[in-house]
Protein backbone atom coordinates (compact mmCIF):
# COMPACT_ATOMS: atom_id res chain seq x y z
CA UNK A 1 0.00 0.00 0.00
CA UNK A 2 2.89 2.50 1.06
CA UNK A 3 4.35 1.70 -2.20
CA UNK A 4 1.17 2.37 -4.35
CA UNK A 5 0.52 5.58 -2.80
CA UNK A 6 4.73 6.62 -2.87
CA UNK A 7 3.67 6.05 -6.77
CA UNK A 8 0.27 8.27 -6.53
CA UNK A 9 2.43 11.29 -5.50
CA UNK A 10 5.23 10.71 -8.07
CA UNK A 11 2.74 10.69 -10.94
CA UNK A 12 0.68 14.17 -9.58
CA UNK A 13 3.88 15.72 -9.21
CA UNK A 14 5.07 14.73 -12.57
CA UNK A 15 1.70 15.84 -14.16
CA UNK A 16 1.68 19.34 -12.33
CA UNK A 17 5.25 19.89 -13.89
CA UNK A 18 4.05 19.09 -17.36
CA UNK A 19 1.70 21.18 -16.67
CA UNK A 20 3.08 24.13 -15.22
CA UNK A 21 6.08 24.06 -18.05
CA UNK A 22 3.26 23.89 -20.83
CA UNK A 23 1.99 27.14 -19.17
CA UNK A 24 5.16 28.95 -18.89
CA UNK A 25 6.44 27.84 -22.60
CA UNK A 26 2.88 29.22 -23.86
CA UNK A 27 2.87 32.26 -21.64
CA UNK A 28 6.31 33.25 -23.08
CA UNK A 29 5.74 32.46 -26.67
CA UNK A 30 2.72 35.04 -26.68
CA UNK A 31 5.21 37.59 -25.33
CA UNK A 32 7.48 37.15 -27.66
CA UNK A 33 5.10 37.49 -30.71
CA UNK A 34 3.87 40.58 -29.18
CA UNK A 35 7.39 42.17 -28.95
CA UNK A 36 9.78 40.98 -31.91
CA UNK A 37 12.05 43.46 -30.71
CA UNK A 38 13.43 40.78 -28.54
CA UNK A 39 16.59 39.41 -30.54
CA UNK A 40 15.69 39.58 -33.95
CA UNK A 41 15.19 43.64 -34.99
CA UNK A 42 19.09 44.24 -36.50
CA UNK A 43 18.15 41.32 -38.43
CA UNK A 44 14.91 42.35 -40.10
CA UNK A 45 15.61 45.97 -40.04
CA UNK A 46 19.09 45.60 -41.72
CA UNK A 47 20.87 47.41 -38.77
CA UNK A 48 20.63 50.87 -40.48
CA UNK A 49 17.04 51.51 -39.70
CA UNK A 50 18.11 52.13 -36.10
CA UNK A 51 19.99 55.34 -37.28
CA UNK A 52 16.98 56.96 -37.40
CA UNK A 53 16.87 56.91 -33.58
CA UNK A 54 19.84 59.19 -33.15
CA UNK A 55 17.80 61.45 -35.42
CA UNK A 56 14.49 61.25 -33.60
CA UNK A 57 12.61 58.85 -35.81
CA UNK A 58 11.15 56.73 -33.18
CA UNK A 59 9.01 53.77 -35.32
CA UNK A 60 8.97 50.65 -34.10
CA UNK A 61 10.86 47.40 -36.22
CA UNK A 62 6.96 46.33 -36.17
CA UNK A 63 5.42 49.40 -37.48
CA UNK A 64 8.11 49.62 -40.23
CA UNK A 65 8.36 45.88 -41.17
CA UNK A 66 4.24 45.77 -41.68
CA UNK A 67 4.43 49.34 -43.59
CA UNK A 68 7.22 48.43 -46.20
CA UNK A 69 5.49 45.05 -46.66
CA UNK A 70 2.67 46.45 -47.86
CA UNK A 71 4.73 47.32 -50.90
CA UNK A 72 8.00 44.75 -50.91
CA UNK A 73 8.02 41.03 -49.53
CA UNK A 74 11.87 41.65 -48.62
CA UNK A 75 12.16 44.76 -46.76
CA UNK A 76 15.88 44.07 -46.55
CA UNK A 77 15.93 44.57 -50.47
CA UNK A 78 17.78 48.18 -51.74
CA UNK A 79 15.75 50.40 -53.05
CA UNK A 80 15.57 50.69 -56.83
CA UNK A 81 14.17 53.43 -59.05
CA UNK A 82 14.16 53.29 -63.11
CA UNK A 83 14.31 56.22 -64.81
CA UNK A 84 11.50 55.13 -67.72
CA UNK A 85 8.66 53.30 -65.95
CA UNK A 86 8.77 54.86 -61.75
CA UNK A 87 10.20 58.41 -63.03
CA UNK A 88 7.63 61.18 -63.90
CA UNK A 89 8.47 64.39 -65.11
CA UNK A 90 7.84 66.15 -61.93
CA UNK A 91 9.92 63.09 -60.06
CA UNK A 92 12.24 64.89 -57.54
CA UNK A 93 15.52 64.74 -58.06
CA UNK A 94 18.34 61.91 -56.15
CA UNK A 95 21.30 63.35 -54.61
CA UNK A 96 23.70 61.91 -51.85
CA UNK A 97 22.54 63.07 -48.24
CA UNK A 98 23.77 66.99 -48.57
CA UNK A 99 25.75 66.53 -51.84
CA UNK A 100 24.84 68.25 -54.89
CA UNK A 101 25.63 65.84 -57.73
CA UNK A 102 22.62 63.38 -59.44
CA UNK A 103 22.51 59.74 -58.66
CA UNK A 104 22.87 58.31 -61.92
CA UNK A 105 21.42 54.75 -63.46
CA UNK A 106 23.29 52.35 -63.85
CA UNK A 107 23.79 50.53 -67.04
CA UNK A 108 20.45 49.11 -66.61
CA UNK A 109 18.54 52.28 -66.17
CA UNK A 110 18.07 52.21 -62.37
CA UNK A 111 19.08 53.89 -60.10
CA UNK A 112 19.47 51.56 -56.83
CA UNK A 113 19.85 52.53 -53.26
CA UNK A 114 21.33 50.37 -50.87
CA UNK A 115 18.64 49.65 -48.00
CA UNK A 116 18.83 51.57 -44.98
CA UNK A 117 20.87 54.33 -46.72
CA UNK A 118 19.56 57.75 -46.53
CA UNK A 119 19.56 60.12 -49.86
CA UNK A 120 18.36 63.88 -50.96
CA UNK A 121 15.34 64.40 -52.66
CA UNK A 122 15.22 67.71 -54.40
CA UNK A 123 12.99 69.78 -56.19
CA UNK A 124 13.80 72.87 -58.57
CA UNK A 125 10.94 74.61 -56.93
CA UNK A 126 9.12 72.83 -54.42
CA UNK A 127 7.42 69.75 -53.76
CA UNK A 128 3.87 69.20 -54.35
CA UNK A 129 0.95 68.66 -51.90
CA UNK A 130 1.97 66.49 -48.65
CA UNK A 131 5.72 67.71 -48.49
CA UNK A 132 7.57 71.17 -48.46
CA UNK A 133 10.35 73.20 -49.13
CA UNK A 134 13.03 72.01 -51.94
CA UNK A 135 14.56 69.08 -49.61
CA UNK A 136 14.02 66.30 -47.94
CA UNK A 137 15.77 63.48 -46.28
CA UNK A 138 14.75 59.79 -46.81
CA UNK A 139 15.92 56.97 -46.16
CA UNK A 140 15.70 53.12 -48.57
CA UNK A 141 13.01 51.14 -46.95
CA UNK A 142 13.09 48.65 -49.71
CA UNK A 143 11.54 48.28 -53.10
CA UNK A 144 9.72 51.63 -54.21
CA UNK A 145 9.48 52.94 -50.69
CA UNK A 146 11.84 55.54 -48.52
CA UNK A 147 11.25 56.75 -44.88
CA UNK A 148 10.49 59.92 -44.61
CA UNK A 149 9.43 62.22 -42.00
CA UNK A 150 7.96 58.96 -39.69
CA UNK A 151 6.51 57.87 -43.02
CA UNK A 152 6.95 55.15 -45.51
CA UNK A 153 6.17 56.49 -48.70
CA UNK A 154 6.43 55.09 -52.28
CA UNK A 155 8.66 56.81 -54.77
CA UNK A 156 5.58 57.33 -57.31
CA UNK A 157 3.65 59.57 -54.36
CA UNK A 158 6.67 62.34 -54.36
CA UNK A 159 6.35 64.76 -56.46
CA UNK A 160 7.38 68.74 -57.77
CA UNK A 161 4.88 71.18 -58.49
CA UNK A 162 7.17 71.29 -61.68
CA UNK A 163 9.77 70.24 -63.98
CA UNK A 164 12.66 70.89 -62.18
CA UNK A 165 14.69 72.49 -65.13
CA UNK A 166 18.67 73.61 -64.95
CA UNK A 167 18.88 77.29 -65.77
CA UNK A 168 22.11 79.00 -67.07
CA UNK A 169 23.95 81.27 -64.83
CA UNK A 170 26.51 83.78 -65.60
CA UNK A 171 30.09 83.23 -63.42
CA UNK A 172 32.14 86.03 -64.11
CA UNK A 173 35.15 83.19 -64.72
CA UNK A 174 36.24 84.12 -68.49
CA UNK A 175 36.62 80.89 -70.74
CA UNK A 176 39.22 79.82 -73.77
CA UNK A 177 37.46 80.53 -76.75
CA UNK A 178 34.69 82.84 -75.24
CA UNK A 179 34.12 85.51 -72.30
CA UNK A 180 32.34 84.01 -69.90
CA UNK A 181 31.93 80.68 -68.46
CA UNK A 182 27.84 80.32 -68.18
CA UNK A 183 26.87 76.89 -65.53
CA UNK A 184 23.51 75.31 -66.05
CA UNK A 185 22.12 73.96 -62.73
CA UNK A 186 19.68 73.73 -60.36
CA UNK A 187 20.23 75.96 -57.42
CA UNK A 188 19.55 75.07 -53.53
CA UNK A 189 20.09 77.75 -50.40
CA UNK A 190 23.02 79.78 -53.17
CA UNK A 191 25.10 76.37 -54.36
CA UNK A 192 24.32 74.65 -57.58
CA UNK A 193 23.59 71.34 -58.43
CA UNK A 194 25.15 71.28 -61.97
CA UNK A 195 24.49 69.85 -65.20
CA UNK A 196 26.78 71.50 -68.20
CA UNK A 197 29.15 74.03 -68.33
CA UNK A 198 28.53 76.64 -71.38
CA UNK A 199 31.68 78.79 -73.22
CA UNK A 200 29.77 81.93 -74.43
CA UNK A 201 30.62 84.51 -76.93
CA UNK A 202 28.88 87.62 -75.90
CA UNK A 203 30.76 89.39 -78.69
CA UNK A 204 29.34 86.99 -81.52
CA UNK A 205 26.80 86.29 -79.96
CA UNK A 206 27.32 82.66 -80.09
CA UNK A 207 28.45 79.54 -77.76
CA UNK A 208 31.77 78.39 -78.74
CA UNK A 209 31.40 74.57 -76.86
CA UNK A 210 29.70 73.10 -73.63
CA UNK A 211 31.14 70.68 -70.69
CA UNK A 212 29.14 67.79 -70.42
CA UNK A 213 29.55 63.93 -69.10
CA UNK A 214 28.05 60.76 -70.61
CA UNK A 215 28.11 57.77 -68.62
CA UNK A 216 27.14 53.78 -69.15
CA UNK A 217 23.34 54.74 -68.07
CA UNK A 218 22.90 57.72 -70.57
CA UNK A 219 21.27 55.05 -73.05
CA UNK A 220 18.06 55.04 -70.57
CA UNK A 221 17.60 58.71 -70.93
CA UNK A 222 14.04 59.59 -69.85
CA UNK A 223 11.42 59.29 -72.99
CA UNK A 224 8.41 60.90 -73.80
CA UNK A 225 9.78 63.91 -72.20
CA UNK A 226 7.73 67.10 -74.12
CA UNK A 227 9.47 68.71 -76.73
CA UNK A 228 9.23 73.01 -75.44
CA UNK A 229 10.14 76.43 -77.34
CA UNK A 230 13.05 77.49 -77.54
CA UNK A 231 14.33 80.29 -74.82
CA UNK A 232 16.89 83.18 -75.22
CA UNK A 233 16.83 84.48 -71.58
CA UNK A 234 18.64 87.63 -71.48
CA UNK A 235 21.47 86.54 -73.16
CA UNK A 236 21.80 87.70 -76.81
CA UNK A 237 21.99 91.29 -75.37
CA UNK A 238 18.21 90.54 -74.78
CA UNK A 239 17.49 90.13 -78.19
CA UNK A 240 14.58 87.33 -79.43
CA UNK A 241 16.24 85.13 -81.04
CA UNK A 242 13.81 82.70 -81.81
CA UNK A 243 13.14 84.85 -85.24
CA UNK A 244 16.33 84.41 -86.64
CA UNK A 245 15.69 80.32 -87.39
CA UNK A 246 12.54 81.45 -89.32
CA UNK A 247 12.76 80.39 -92.97
CA UNK A 248 11.98 83.59 -94.08
CA UNK A 249 13.96 85.42 -92.26
CA UNK A 250 17.01 82.99 -92.90
CA UNK A 251 16.24 83.85 -96.60
CA UNK A 252 16.57 87.60 -96.21
CA UNK A 253 19.88 87.33 -94.03
CA UNK A 254 21.45 85.09 -96.30
CA UNK A 255 20.15 87.06 -99.37
CA UNK A 256 21.79 90.41 -98.20
CA UNK A 257 24.79 88.47 -97.50
CA UNK A 258 25.43 86.63 -100.70
CA UNK A 259 24.20 89.38 -103.04
CA UNK A 260 21.69 86.98 -104.41
CA UNK A 261 18.16 85.13 -104.13
CA UNK A 262 18.91 82.78 -101.49
CA UNK A 263 15.63 80.13 -101.87
CA UNK A 264 18.46 77.72 -103.38
CA UNK A 265 20.14 76.98 -100.09
CA UNK A 266 17.39 77.81 -97.72
CA UNK A 267 14.37 75.38 -98.53
CA UNK A 268 11.94 73.11 -97.10
CA UNK A 269 13.84 69.87 -96.85
CA UNK A 270 17.63 72.17 -96.36
CA UNK A 271 17.24 75.11 -93.80
CA UNK A 272 19.36 76.27 -90.80
CA UNK A 273 17.82 74.03 -87.56
CA UNK A 274 18.42 74.90 -84.17
CA UNK A 275 21.23 72.72 -83.44
CA UNK A 276 21.80 71.67 -79.96
CA UNK A 277 25.51 71.07 -79.11
CA UNK A 278 24.30 68.91 -75.80
CA UNK A 279 21.67 66.75 -77.42
CA UNK A 280 18.40 66.07 -75.45
CA UNK A 281 18.75 62.48 -75.47
CA UNK A 282 22.39 63.13 -74.10
CA UNK A 283 21.01 64.23 -70.53
CA UNK A 284 19.08 61.48 -68.40
CA UNK A 285 16.26 62.87 -66.38
CA UNK A 286 13.21 65.43 -67.41
CA UNK A 287 13.95 68.57 -66.27
CA UNK A 288 17.99 68.32 -67.94
CA UNK A 289 16.39 67.65 -71.33
CA UNK A 290 14.35 70.67 -70.91
CA UNK A 291 17.34 72.73 -69.93
CA UNK A 292 18.79 71.71 -73.67
CA UNK A 293 16.25 74.00 -75.37
CA UNK A 294 17.78 77.36 -74.64
CA UNK A 295 19.31 79.31 -76.90
CA UNK A 296 22.66 79.43 -75.23
CA UNK A 297 23.02 75.57 -76.23
CA UNK A 298 22.55 75.99 -79.76
CA UNK A 299 24.25 76.93 -83.04
CA UNK A 300 22.28 77.24 -86.77
CA UNK A 301 23.40 73.92 -88.43
CA UNK A 302 22.14 72.79 -91.74
CA UNK A 303 19.29 70.07 -91.40
CA UNK A 304 20.15 67.82 -93.76
CA UNK A 305 23.59 67.42 -91.39
CA UNK A 306 21.70 67.64 -87.45
CA UNK A 307 19.48 64.67 -89.06
CA UNK A 308 21.90 63.01 -90.73
CA UNK A 309 25.82 62.51 -89.34
CA UNK A 310 25.68 64.84 -86.53
CA UNK A 311 22.83 62.65 -85.08
CA UNK A 312 24.74 59.36 -85.59
CA UNK A 313 27.60 60.67 -83.97
CA UNK A 314 25.44 61.58 -81.10
CA UNK A 315 23.82 58.37 -80.83
CA UNK A 316 26.93 56.32 -80.90
CA UNK A 317 29.00 58.17 -78.48
CA UNK A 318 26.49 57.44 -75.85
CA UNK A 319 26.18 53.87 -77.13
CA UNK A 320 29.87 53.67 -76.49
CA UNK A 321 29.60 54.64 -72.91
CA UNK A 322 27.25 51.73 -72.46
CA UNK A 323 29.06 48.87 -74.49
CA UNK A 324 32.52 49.72 -72.69
CA UNK A 325 30.93 50.68 -69.38
CA UNK A 326 32.59 54.15 -69.42
CA UNK A 327 32.38 57.55 -68.38
CA UNK A 328 32.91 59.86 -70.98
CA UNK A 329 33.59 63.74 -71.04
CA UNK A 330 32.78 65.58 -73.49
CA UNK A 331 33.17 68.79 -75.08
CA UNK A 332 31.04 69.91 -78.10
CA UNK A 333 31.53 72.94 -79.93
CA UNK A 334 31.86 74.74 -83.52
CA UNK A 335 35.18 76.17 -85.06
CA UNK A 336 35.29 78.64 -88.05
CA UNK A 337 32.28 80.48 -90.17
CA UNK A 338 30.62 78.45 -92.98
CA UNK A 339 30.81 80.39 -96.14
CA UNK A 340 28.45 80.02 -99.87
CA UNK A 341 29.26 81.91 -103.24
CA UNK A 342 27.97 85.12 -103.52
CA UNK A 343 27.10 86.74 -106.65
CA UNK A 344 30.29 87.13 -107.52
CA UNK A 345 31.39 83.58 -107.20
CA UNK A 346 33.47 84.68 -103.94
CA UNK A 347 32.72 82.82 -100.64
CA UNK A 348 31.09 84.96 -98.19
CA UNK A 349 30.74 84.07 -94.49
CA UNK A 350 27.11 83.44 -93.07
CA UNK A 351 25.75 84.87 -90.03
CA UNK A 352 21.85 84.61 -88.95
CA UNK A 353 21.80 88.09 -87.76
CA UNK A 354 22.55 91.05 -90.30
CA UNK A 355 21.47 94.03 -90.83
CA UNK A 356 22.05 97.12 -93.13
CA UNK A 357 25.01 98.38 -91.02
CA UNK A 358 26.67 95.34 -91.74
CA UNK A 359 26.50 94.11 -87.86
CA UNK A 360 27.11 90.63 -88.37
CA UNK A 361 26.60 87.92 -85.00
CA UNK A 362 25.36 84.13 -84.51
CA UNK A 363 27.24 82.92 -87.12
CA UNK A 364 26.81 79.93 -88.69
CA UNK A 365 29.53 77.11 -87.71
CA UNK A 366 32.15 75.56 -90.36
CA UNK A 367 32.67 72.67 -88.40
CA UNK A 368 31.32 70.88 -85.76
CA UNK A 369 33.25 68.76 -83.36
CA UNK A 370 33.07 66.20 -80.35
CA UNK A 371 35.85 65.63 -77.87
CA UNK A 372 35.32 62.58 -75.73
CA UNK A 373 37.81 61.43 -73.32
CA UNK A 374 37.37 58.53 -71.18
CA UNK A 375 37.66 59.46 -67.49
CA UNK A 376 39.62 56.41 -66.42
CA UNK A 377 41.80 55.51 -69.28
CA UNK A 378 42.39 59.43 -70.36
CA UNK A 379 42.47 57.82 -74.16
CA UNK A 380 40.56 60.48 -76.32
CA UNK A 381 38.42 60.79 -79.50
CA UNK A 382 37.65 64.28 -81.58
CA UNK A 383 34.65 63.29 -84.13
CA UNK A 384 34.21 66.15 -86.35
CA UNK A 385 31.35 66.98 -88.90
CA UNK A 386 31.30 69.88 -92.06
CA UNK A 387 28.45 71.62 -91.52
CA UNK A 388 27.58 72.55 -95.53
CA UNK A 389 25.72 70.38 -97.43
CA UNK A 390 26.52 72.44 -100.64
CA UNK A 391 30.32 71.85 -100.93
CA UNK A 392 31.58 70.03 -103.91
CA UNK A 393 34.14 67.40 -103.66
CA UNK A 394 37.34 69.92 -104.78
CA UNK A 395 36.13 72.32 -102.06
CA UNK A 396 35.80 69.81 -99.49
CA UNK A 397 39.02 68.98 -100.27
CA UNK A 398 40.56 71.66 -101.30
CA UNK A 399 39.26 74.36 -98.41
CA UNK A 400 40.55 73.33 -95.23
CA UNK A 401 37.76 71.40 -93.74
CA UNK A 402 40.08 68.41 -92.99
CA UNK A 403 42.02 69.60 -90.37
CA UNK A 404 43.28 66.70 -88.90
CA UNK A 405 44.79 63.30 -90.11
CA UNK A 406 41.65 60.76 -90.44
CA UNK A 407 41.72 57.50 -88.12
CA UNK A 408 37.98 57.28 -89.35
CA UNK A 409 38.95 53.79 -90.80
CA UNK A 410 39.76 52.85 -87.36
CA UNK A 411 35.98 53.64 -85.80
CA UNK A 412 33.42 51.21 -85.99
CA UNK A 413 30.99 52.13 -83.38
CA UNK A 414 29.51 54.73 -85.17
CA UNK A 415 26.94 54.27 -88.16
CA UNK A 416 27.27 57.19 -90.29
CA UNK A 417 27.22 57.29 -93.52
CA UNK A 418 30.47 59.77 -93.19
CA UNK A 419 31.46 60.58 -96.75
CA UNK A 420 28.11 62.02 -97.91
CA UNK A 421 28.41 65.55 -97.79
CA UNK A 422 25.04 65.98 -97.76
CA UNK A 423 24.55 64.48 -94.34
CA UNK A 424 27.44 66.47 -92.98
CA UNK A 425 30.59 64.99 -94.02
CA UNK A 426 32.18 63.75 -91.05
CA UNK A 427 35.69 62.19 -89.82
CA UNK A 428 37.30 61.13 -86.54
CA UNK A 429 40.86 62.02 -85.10
CA UNK A 430 43.46 62.60 -82.14
CA UNK A 431 42.97 64.71 -79.47
CA UNK A 432 46.57 66.03 -79.87
CA UNK A 433 46.30 66.59 -83.40
CA UNK A 434 42.55 68.32 -83.43
CA UNK A 435 43.44 70.79 -80.49
CA UNK A 436 46.93 71.62 -82.74
CA UNK A 437 44.90 73.34 -85.01
CA UNK A 438 41.86 74.50 -82.73
CA UNK A 439 43.67 76.32 -79.99
CA UNK A 440 40.65 77.77 -78.14
CA UNK A 441 39.88 74.95 -75.80
CA UNK A 442 40.47 74.27 -71.81
CA UNK A 443 43.70 72.29 -73.30
CA UNK A 444 44.99 71.57 -69.85
CA UNK A 445 41.47 68.99 -69.49
CA UNK A 446 42.34 67.55 -72.71
CA UNK A 447 45.18 65.68 -72.11
CA UNK A 448 45.16 61.90 -73.44
CA UNK A 449 47.01 58.90 -73.16
CA UNK A 450 46.23 57.88 -76.57
CA UNK A 451 43.22 57.18 -79.01
CA UNK A 452 39.81 56.11 -77.93
CA UNK A 453 38.02 53.51 -79.25
CA UNK A 454 39.91 52.32 -82.17
CA UNK A 455 39.06 48.64 -83.12
CA UNK A 456 41.29 45.69 -82.87
CA UNK A 457 44.02 44.66 -85.44
CA UNK A 458 43.29 41.16 -87.01
CA UNK A 459 46.25 39.02 -86.10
Amino acid sequence: MRESFILTIFIVVVVLIIWFLYIWLNQTATNFNKNPTNRQINSITNGPINSFESANFNLSAETIIKSTNKYDEKPCSPCGIKVNGDMHNTSPILTPENQLEHLLPNSSGEIVVPHGQCVSLRCGDTFAKRFDGQTLKAQCAGGKNFLINNEIVNFSDINCTSMSTPTPMRTGLPCSGGTQWLHFGNKFNESLLPTMQVCFDEIRQTTSYVEHTITPGSVHYKQDVPRKNFTSGDFFGGRNIDPLYRRPKQMKALSRILGKDASIYVTAQNYLSRGHLVAKADLIFSGQQKSTFHYVNVVPQWQSFNAGNWSRIEDGVRQFAHDSDSTLLCWTGTWGVCTLPDVNNVQRELYLMNDEQNNNAVPVPRLFYRIVIDAESRKGITLVGVNNPYLTIEELTTGAYLIAEDVSDSIDWIAWDRQNIEKGYSYACSVPNFVAIVKDLPLVKLETTGILGLKELAI
